[in-house]
This record gives structure tokens, sequence and C-alpha cells, in this order.
């Protein structure tokens, strides 16, 4: 039961993470064409409200996962288990890491590979997480990858 409880707490990641990346890449999207487009102090004001309704809905995506992988470690117990139900928890622990705040920059700018500076700097995990099948995600995903 535990195994199945893990199996569905992993897709509930997987859908987490799914959204939160489809958050970023839309936040991204609305600072690049409200933020800075707009012409006066009032349009800029109104494109950072709704920036803001867009950040809380990222926090919920990244609440469920956090409720997720909470529930998932507290699924396991070592005094019953065995040395492969310990491997996989580990694995699994592994891939699902836990979210910290500088995991949710939004980049807005476009980066090119010459540009000098940039050598260390890496996308956050989240973004290398393979949980869906290539061209699924949104055309705001897809330009901000």
């Amino acid at each position: 039961l535990a195994q199945k409880e893990r199996e569905l707490r992993s897709s509930q990641m997987n859908d987490s993470l799914r959204a939160i990346r489809a958050a970023i890449g839309y936040k991204s999207l609305m600072y690049r064409t409200s933020v800075r487009k707009a012409k006066s102090y009032r349009k800029k004001l109104r494109s950072f409200d709704e920036i803001r309704v867009a950040d809380e809905g990222l926090m919920k995506h990244v609440r469920n996962y956090g409720h997720a992988r909470d529930c998932v470690i507290r699924l396991f117990d070592p005094r019953t288990a065995d040395a492969a139900a310990l491997q996989s928890h580990k694995a699994l622990l592994d891939r699902y890491k836990k979210i910290q705040r500088t995991d949710l920059r939004v980049t807005t700018d476009v980066i090119e590979q010459f540009t000098q500076g940039v050598r260390d700097l890496h996308a956050s995990w989240i973004w290398h997480v393979e949980d869906s099948e290539p061209g699924s995600e949104g055309e705001w995903l897809q330009q901000c990858e």
C-alpha cells in the first residue's frame, strides 16, 4: 500500500513541477510583454498586479509539491524496509528535491552562449526533471526554455 501511495505522490509532484514551470514561464512572459512595454506608471502598476496574481498561483503549486514531498518522506519506515526499498526511496528524494526560493527565480533576459560572465549560470533543477513528453508544455514555457 505504501508503494502505491509513493507512486501517487510522485505523480502529484510531477504535476506540481509541470505547473510550477508553466507559472514561471507565464510570469516571465508577463514581465516581457506587460511590465517592460508599459508606457505609463498606471499601466506598470496594473502589470505588477497581474504578476502578483500569477505569483500567488505559483506559490499554490509550490505548496502542493511540498505537501506531496513531505508525505513521501513520512511514508518510508526504515525499521521495516529492505535494502531495495531504501534505495528507491533515496532515489526518489534525490530526484525530487526541496524547492528553494532561488529555484523560482524568473529570468526575463535572453542570454546567448557567447555572452561574457554567464558561464557559471545554470538553470534550476526544476527545469531538468523529465516528467513530460517534449512539446506538451505551453507556448510561453517553450519560449522560456
